[in-house]
């Protein structure tokens, strides 16, 4: 992960706040009085994740428009991913692998978050995760190989041999 250490633990709207006070200090804006539409990206030469966006200050109404720089999801994790997923590899379980393991905390917002089953149980898979382009911090991609955690010899097994999973998508183990 690159040196720069923007306040990742930031949910998207907060980190947006963050992003926009740190770029306009005179706009004083605060999370729970902010509505955000939906971010246009208008990059120029030097400054690819440059966006417009406009805000409305729900306390007293007033509409303003900023211009502020999404991360770039790819220059962040500069040398990708590796990580190891317990159960099923979906969306959903490498988003939250991620969010556990570098500390971040990516949302439905900011990436694809699906329990659709990429490869079987066991596999892993190469994987390209990219950002929406609704995503207010956000923009970009990076490869994550994800990989199957190692199962646990204490596995309960079903009939066709293969693990059996609680609800969660962890292992069901022997008691």
């Amino acid at each position: 992960m690159s040196e720069d250490r923007f306040p990742y633990n930031l949910p998207s709207h907060e980190a947006t706040v963050r992003l926009i006070n740190d770029t306009y200090p005179r706009a004083n804006m605060l999370p729970k009085l902010t509505r955000f539409e939906t971010p246009t990206s208008v990059p120029i030469e030097g400054e690819p994740g440059r966006s417009h966006i406009a805000v409305t200050n729900l306390r007293t109404g007033k509409r303003n428009e900023y211009y502020y720089r999404r991360l770039d999801i790819g220059v962040t994790f500069t040398d990708g991913m590796e990580i190891y997923v317990d159960g099923p590899i979906t969306p959903r379980s490498i988003v939250e692998e991620i969010n556990r393991a570098y500390e971040m905390n990516f949302g439905p917002d900011d990436l694809l978050m699906s329990n659709n089953q990429l490869v079987p149980l066991g596999s892993g898979v190469v994987y390209q995760m990219r950002a929406y382009a609704r995503s207010l911090v956000w923009y970009g991609d990076v490869v994550v190989v994800a990989n199957p955690s190692v199962m646990p010899t204490n596995v309960r097994l079903l009939e066709n041999g293969t693990a059996r999973l609680l609800e969660e998508g962890t292992y069901r183990l022997l008691e």
